[in-house]
């Protein structure tokens, strides 16, 4: 018996790719029982393109759920037995419906399948497997940027693969409850998804037979909410997928490392947003570091000081100070001076504070079960803050080390 499958699009704004999208579907060879567009309250003129396609099944959310919270409400309208989860801006093959039945029917233990995803107008390859690099938990596509020579057409087990064409099995969809809504609004979820879905026994497998074409957003520049989100929802799947010895053995020091690094790295002015350090506020100003253990913790209005001192000493740390001339002599070694100093004061006056603090989260994590250490990722977001960026200019190679860490 062969397999029916529907192509489930997750839509927030994406007016100008759905019609491309639809078409690439209905002139499938084997095209989808049904195409159901989830949109998550969008603002552009998506619903209304919608009007002129009355093959599509149009499911408007009242509010914007995210990517997960959108698939699991198109994935709840659907009865195929496999199920197409697409960004609005991916264009399938035309051969994807009939290859899509032949790999599911063959393989019954295959729970998820990936495509080769190549960038618009190229040759290019923009996803052939996402990889998960361990133990920082960054990621990357497999093949970004290479030609499509033919390397990339073997079937292999991978990490994961993108949620912007990511096909499943019902049965093991539902068998794990489908995608976390946690991970809202974006990133992170189809990861997750793939991880708990190796762990329930099914296989997570790039197939190059299913391929498209992926716009990407139409190449729009990442802001600071991309970093935010993609930060937040990083330590979110860290805390729910690493044991505790992985955590604090291998992830916390990672992790360190990443966030000093961006800091020293980033240029442009949202360094603050781009290097997680954005996130950290966030988390620290929602109190999201309290709970059972706060009677041993940091108290939250010494975490607010801390991080408006670090705020206050950004601009003594830009990791290209603009040139002073000769006459601005004792301004710039009155800078130095200000920046060791603040440093140094900083460094002492956090240090016993700091010691309590890791203390309090060795015990948390000790404590808590796999799911509780969602509280713990904000408790490293607010440690990882306390470490203050160094002053560097071309006549000093002064850092301050942090005793804390």
């Amino acid at each position: 018996m062969s397999l029916t499958w529907d192509a489930i699009i997750i839509n927030y704004n994406g007016e100008i790719f759905l019609d491309p999208c639809i078409r690439a579907l209905l002139r499938n060879a084997i095209p989808p029982a049904r195409i159901i567009v989830v949109d998550n309250a969008s603002t552009d003129e998506s619903t209304k393109e919608l009007a002129g396609w009355p093959e599509v099944e149009l499911l408007a959310l009242p509010e914007n759920r995210g990517y997960a919270g959108g698939a699991n409400a198109g994935a709840g309208t659907s009865d195929a037995d496999l199920m197409v989860f697409l960004n609005p801006d991916v264009e399938l093959d035309g051969s994807f419906g009939r290859d899509l039945g032949q790999i599911f029917s063959t393989d019954s233990d295959l729970g998820i399948a990936g495509a080769k995803l190549l960038f618009p107008d190229s040759t290019k390859i923009q996803h052939a497997g996402g990889i998960v690099h361990f133990p920082v938990l960054t990621t990357s596509h497999a093949g970004e940027g290479q030609e499509d020579d033919g390397r990339f057409n073997t079937s292999k087990e991978v990490d994961y693969v993108t949620g912007a064409a990511l096909s499943v099995r019902r049965v093991a969809f539902e068998a794990i409850n489908g995608f976390d809504e946690s991970y809202a609004p974006a990133y992170w979820e189809d990861v997750d998804l793939c991880f708990r879905m190796r762990e329930s026994g099914w296989s997570v497998q790039y197939r190059p037979e299913l391929a498209g074409v992926h716009h990407e957003g139409g190449g729009k520049p990442r802001g600071s909410d991309y970093f935010e989100m993609w930060t937040r929802n990083r330590l979110r799947f860290a805390a729910r997928h690493l044991s505790a010895e992985q955590w604090w053995s291998a992830f916390v020091p990672a992790e360190i490392e990443r966030l000093r690094g961006e800091i020293s790295a980033v240029e442009s002015t949202d360094w603050y947003a781009r290097s997680g350090g954005l996130t950290i506020e966030q988390a620290a100003r929602a109190g999201s570091i309290l709970g059972s253990h706060s009677s041993a913790a940091v108290r939250p209005e010494r975490l607010l000081e801390s991080i408006q001192s670090v705020r206050e000493l950004a601009p003594l740390a830009d990791p290209a100070p603009p040139p002073i001339s000769p006459k601005d002599g004792v301004a710039r070694r009155l800078k130095r001076m200000l920046a060791r100093f603040s440093g140094r004061l900083y460094a002492e006056e956090l240090y016993w504070q700091q010691r309590q603090f890791n203390e309090a989260v060795v015990r948390a994590i000790e404590a808590q079960d796999r799911l509780n250490r969602e509280l713990v990722a904000d408790l490293l977001l607010t440690l990882l803050l306390m470490a203050p960026r160094p002053y560097v200019d071309s006549e000093s190679t002064y850092t301050d080390n942090d005793p804390g860490l």
